[in-house]
């Protein structure tokens, strides 16, 4: 018997995207990409990741890894374990320190580190122990196989840390899926002659507002207000932002506990500096106008 048979079925399960619908790829994406674009301001996109102090050891090590795309790299990893978050509710990072070994074999000094890659482990924890963690993840041809990561390189993510769920991105997305009117489903028990198909299309988009309001994300803004818009603009910031500085500081402590270096630096994110309660109050009150409030939120 195939030892793998079960973690496959895991793994597989894992890895099978949620109910598909006009909405879950919109939602997804929107909340687990574009963080330099959106949070960050306009002239500095380039800049959005930077390191505190500048020229720290953290940075020297991870740009020995990957150079001057090191911003670009940083982002693809933040969205890939964001979006993990959103599907999965956990994620791993590996960190994969590589060292300058010396030739002499029976030198007493201790090897450098050289570089630092980071490197999202998509998979499942299998077993732990104090110093070691298996995990079951799949190759490139799909098959399952174990890998065995040192507890000290490993650095996991939680969706309730972030203060969602379980599931409840997912549960959000099935909830979404029955009320996309393009679906086929919908359209055959909603098709009767002489049937003002238009109510049934108000009263979805009316429960997809609903089901979002929380998080602030729109599919679409026609015969929205103005008000309306740039509020659910302000909470989709919001939770944004708050995905964003869990993983970064995530990563930084991490790396932190993992090169037990007080001053190694840490990865910093340059978002703008935006009081969101501040500005919405000041627009309530009639303090700004729409076009101000517009300005402060998009960069216009």
């Amino acid at each position: 018997m195939n030892k793998y048979l079960f973690t496959q079925r895991q793994l597989d399960k894992l890895h099978q995207p949620p109910r598909s619908s006009i909405y879950s790829h919109r939602l997804f994406q929107d909340i687990a990409t574009g963080y330099s674009v959106t949070l960050g301001k306009r002239a500095d996109k380039a800049d959005f990741y930077s390191f505190s102090p500048p020229k720290c050891d953290l940075e020297v090590l991870l740009k020995s890894a990957y150079g001057f795309n090191l911003g670009n790299s940083i982002e693809h990893i933040i969205d890939s374990i964001v979006y993990s978050l959103l599907v999965n509710d956990k994620a791993y990072v590996r960190i994969k320190p590589v060292y300058n070994l010396t030739n002499d074999t029976n030198s007493s000094e201790p090897k450098t580190l050289n570089r630092l890659e980071l490197e999202e482990i998509k998979g499942f924890l299998l077993k732990k122990t104090n110093d070691n963690i298996m995990f079951c993840t799949g190759t490139i041809d799909g098959k399952a196989k174990e890998i065995r990561v040192s507890a000290k390189e490993l650095i996991s993510f939680d969706i309730k840390e972030v203060g969602y769920s379980r599931k409840y991105f997912v549960n959000l997305v099935n909830k979404l899926s029955k009320y996309d009117i393009t679906a086929t489903p919908f359209i055959s028990s909603h098709n009767a002659d002489g049937y003002d198909f238009s109510v049934h299309s108000n009263v979805s988009r009316l429960k997809v507002l609903e089901l979002t309001k929380s998080i602030g994300w729109l599919f679409g803004n026609d015969e929205l207000s103005d008000s309306y818009i740039l509020y659910r603009k302000i909470v989709l910031d919001k939770t944004k932002k708050s995905f964003l500085d869990y993983v970064v500081n995530r990563i930084n402590q991490g790396i932190a506990d993992f090169m037990n270096i007080s001053n190694a630096g840490i990865i910093v994110t340059n978002t703008r500096d935006i009081d969101y309660d501040r500005v919405w109050k000041e627009y309530s009150e009639g303090k700004i106008t729409v076009n101000e409030l517009s300005k402060i939120l998009y960069q216009i």
